[in-house]
């Protein structure tokens, strides 16, 4: 198979947190959810100290706790999951971040891990979700795979031409 594109990256903490920030905080899907929350919560908040505006409950501290709640779940699945995987990175690969390297071909995505030996092949048709962080292009599959691909880490193909092609080759939803 000709390789269309090549990106290659060292992944660190910081591209890990960056990845996962957006994963667990900044998708369309969960702003959906997180944004009435965040409402919620701050009328919730609000009627505790302007009961005259609000009408105050006790079911309103238990509608608070709970709101917090979720968003302190969700930001220690975050910080745990970045450390994880980062420390997980280290590990495999004798306490030094490790180097990624994607292939893209027209028959999907071989991601190497460290070295070519190790790779792993991703077909188009297993994408699920196409996110854009500020230095990255993420992919989800339909395992919760995550693919990254580092905006200024391609040596062949351009960001650009990779996501024309990428939307070209995916089939939203199917």
């Amino acid at each position: 198979m000709d390789i269309l594109f090549e990106n290659q990256y060292t992944r660190t903490k910081e591209s890990n947190k960056e990845i996962y920030l957006y994963y667990y905080f900044k998708r369309p899907k969960l702003l959906a959810i997180h944004i009435p929350i965040a409402i919620i919560t701050i009328l919730c908040v609000i009627s505790l100290f302007i009961p005259s505006q609000f009408p105050f409950e006790f079911s309103t501290v238990i509608l608070i706790i709970m709101c917090l709640s979720i968003y302190a779940i969700t930001i220690i699945r975050y910080s745990r999951t970045a450390e994880i995987n980062y420390k997980r990175d280290l590990e495999t690969n004798n306490g030094e971040p490790i180097d990624i390297k994607m292939i893209v071909t027209s028959d999907g995505i071989d991601a190497c891990r460290a070295n070519p030996d190790s790779k792993s092949h991703v077909s188009f048709q297993s994408i699920r979700e196409i996110m854009k962080t500020q230095n990255y292009y993420v992919l989800l599959t339909e395992a919760r795979l995550i693919i990254a691909f580092k905006k200024d880490g391609f040596v062949y193909g351009t960001p650009d031409e990779f996501l024309e092609f990428l939307k070209s080759r995916w089939t939203k939803g199917a």
